[in-house]
């Protein structure tokens, strides 16, 4: 999920009907997703940076 800079109390919104979901590349994935299966996953090391 991205900042929600900009948003206010008491702006108006659209009830969609379906479950919270990020937008990403212009496609609407729901937050709540089954995991991928282990063979799908990516083995590569790599550092992870804080």
């Amino acid at each position: 999920m991205s900042t929600t800079d900009g948003l206010m109390r008491g702006m108006e919104v659209i009830d969609t009907r379906a479950p919270l979901s990020p937008i990403e590349n212009g496609t609407r994935s729901p937050i709540h997703e089954p995991a991928s299966a282990l063979v799908q996953l990516e083995i590569k090391l790599s550092i992870f940076e804080t």
